[in-house]
């Protein structure tokens, strides 16, 4: 049987501020997925009770915060990424807190690339075209 000698040390390092992602901040999760439909993964970070960040991958390392302003600031508890209207772009379906008679719900939220959202009718709420 042979063995693996494990290393005595390792060493890390911190390449957020050099990919454009640094930041502290809360947040019950984060969708990693191509949202613009170029082969490489974007990052939809949702933050705790703060509008998300939504962070478009160049293909060099480093991700361009796009849609400041689009999303509005709610309590996310978590995201996923899937294509719900069959437009070939990828859809984020996040739950939420709200709050009905003093007491916290779920509910829903999603946000489509053709500009549609669960919870609030109007104009979009993101659109892919502003990230390609």
């Amino acid at each position: 049987m042979s063995s693996t000698a494990l290393p005595t040390s390792v060493t890390t390092v911190d390449k957020a501020a050099d990919a454009g992602i640094s930041e502290l901040t809360r947040t019950y999760g984060a969708v990693i997925d191509d949202f613009n439909s170029d082969k490489l993964p974007d990052i939809f970070l949702g933050r705790h009770g703060f509008p998300p960040r939504f962070y478009v991958n160049d293909g060099s390392g480093h991700f361009t915060e796009t849609q400041q302003g689009t999303f509005r600031e709610t309590d996310r508890h978590g995201c996923a990424a899937t294509n719900v209207n069959q437009d070939g772009l990828k859809d984020l379906f996040c739950t939420v807190r709200g709050i009905l008679r003093n007491c916290s719900q779920a509910q829903p939220a999603l946000h489509t690339t053709s500009g549609s959202h669960l919870r609030r009718p109007g104009p979009p709420v993101w659109s892919a075209r502003a990230v390609r």
